[in-house]
């Protein structure tokens, strides 16, 4: 086997192996977020009025400080990944988030709040350093195809967890001690084994990187004489000044990559995106965390309606799953049919048709946890005398199957969000993809952790106004930034063109000249 082939083996090997890993970390953490409110709920239930009683801290407010401190960790994770490498910053990162999980075991608000603090650090590491991992294993040809495997992989841990969620609390009205520690066991478990796993994972060096890639250029595009030389050349400058970068002292390299970012983000095209990264915080939040909730609030669906969060993600998986297949194993059936910006409008539109759904499906106060309804004199729910004479666009009752529809398009609508965003940046920015993944997840968590900081007092109509602006204004600037860069590369495109047919009649002029010059000679 060709070192090339080696190669191609190697990545293919890192893409799968890396993608598994995070199915089992993320089965564990986003299974056990979906119900952490619930979860923390029912232990203050359980504690209440006794020496020991738990208070102080929520779910949504424990995630809300995960994603501040994630977004402020992404500033300095490019310079961790930079003195360690990719592998071992994704198992510093998903260490820390089995640590967390453990955390919902016996929970103490104090350890809660260290825990998530921590916890969003070691994401900044694990995400800035995944989205490197997944950008060195691709090229041109391959990102879309290997971001959308990553996404399928990624979210199909929501079907498997949630099932487990939908065994083990079967008959159950709230989520209590003797529910509460088998789940989070297992959780804990789980994510201890993704992130072993790491070790497993290829990690080459850049001059690796680079014999790799000269040797793609000579195999597949089957360059011209002069070609292979310049594409030597350059590769060869790169290799020096790899080697210059290794000559920096500590300071001076973490002075270096910090800066690039902070330059990265203040060009155009990044502060465009950035609007762009908001929606996806925004949406997170809502779909990971609040919807479940609603759903396990919502007595509508039966008195053990905790147990049905689990089947709402399972569907919600279902939707991430089918959009990650489309994407990529499936290309050619819409992915290469599709623009990325044709594919989050497509996403963008079927999330505000699951808006007005959820607006006409669930109460006002359904996100709001039966505590602060009380404490807060909220009355926005259909045993209100003359609820459905004020509020005519409600449904009579909540409906079940419909809400199990709308899990599954807000998965779709994401995938169509996320899997757009990281083809984008691993193609955009693939000699500089640390600073730029680093920035997207920290706008994207800021946006996150504002949303968190809301999601338990206001009630369900504002939020769902929120969205629905951010999600216009997502759409509209990813389509802006798609269409600005076509017309550069069209344009681009035509100068190279005309200055080729240049050369060529330059080519061609001397060449006739030469001719008249030499039948002039044979003449005399």
């Amino acid at each position: 086997m060709s070192n090339n082939e080696n190669y191609k083996s190697m990545k293919k090997w890192n893409i799968y192996l890396h993608s598994i890993c995070f199915l089992l970390v993320f089965t564990a953490f986003n299974t056990s977020g979906g119900i952490s409110q619930r979860a923390l709920t029912g232990y203050q239930d359980e504690t209440a009025g006794t020496d020991h009683e738990f208070k102080g801290i929520d779910g949504f407010i424990s995630t809300s400080i995960v994603y501040t401190f994630f977004a402020l960790s992404n500033w300095i994770a490019p310079i961790i990944v930079e003195f360690t490498s990719t592998k071992f910053s994704m198992m510093i990162g998903a260490s820390i988030y089995a640590l967390y999980v453990a955390t919902y075991i016996y929970p103490n608000a104090l350890v809660m709040w260290i825990s998530s603090a921590l916890l969003g650090c070691g994401a900044g590491v694990l995400w800035t350093a995944q989205g490197t991992f997944i950008t060195d294993n691709s090229d041109e040809k391959t990102m879309q195809k290997n971001t959308g495997i990553f996404w399928m992989f990624l979210q199909s841990g929501m079907i498997w967890g949630n099932l487990y969620i939908y065994r083990t609390l079967e008959g159950k009205t709230s989520i209590d001690s003797e529910s509460r520690v088998p789940l989070y066991w297992t959780f804990t478990f789980l994510a201890s084994v993704g992130t072993m796993l790491m070790i497993l994972l290829k990690q080459y060096n850049h001059i690796d990187k680079q014999d790799y890639k000269r040797g793609y250029v000579l195999d597949e595009e089957q360059s011209s004489e002069v070609e292979q030389m310049k594409n030597l050349n350059c590769e060869s400058s790169s290799d020096n000044e790899k080697i210059s970068e290794n000559d920096e002292d500590a300071m001076t390299k973490c002075k270096r990559v910090f800066l690039e970012a902070i330059d990265l983000f203040g060009t155009k095209p990044m502060l465009i995106l950035c609007l762009h990264f908001i929606y996806t915080g925004v949406i997170q939040s809502f779909w990971t965390t609040v919807y479940p909730a609603m759903i396990g609030g919502t007595k509508d669906f039966g008195a053990d309606s905790d147990r049905l969060t689990g089947i709402n993600g399972i569907t919600m998986g279902a939707g991430q799953v089918v959009g990650g297949l489309i994407f990529s194993i499936f290309p050619k059936f819409m992915g290469n049919r599709l623009s990325k910006e044709n594919i989050v409008i497509m996403g963008g539109v079927i999330h505000l048709v699951c808006f007005a759904f959820i607006y006409g499906n669930f109460e006002p106060c359904s996100p709001l946890s039966d505590n602060y309804i009380k404490k807060s004199n909220v009355g926005l729910t259909r045993g209100q005398p003359g609820f459905a004479e004020q509020y005519p666009e409600y449904f009579s009752i909540s409906n079940y199957q419909i809400s199990l529809i709308i899990a599954f398009f807000l998965g779709f609508g994401d995938c169509c969000f996320n899997t757009q965003t990281y083809s984008y940046l691993g193609s955009m920015y693939k000699n500089n993809s640390a600073p730029a993944f680093a920035i997207f997840k920290s706008i994207q968590s800021i946006a996150t952790a504002i949303s968190l900081s809301y999601a338990g007092k206001w009630i369900l109509p504002t939020q769902l106004v929120i969205l629905c602006v951010f999600n216009i204004i997502a759409m509209v600037s990813f389509y802006k930034l798609n269409k600005d860069l076509q017309r550069q590369t069209n344009k681009n495109d035509h100068e190279d063109k005309q200055s080729s047919s240049y050369d060529e009649s330059t080519t061609q002029s001397t060449s006739g000249l030469e001719k008249s010059r030499n039948v002039a000679a044979v003449q005399g």
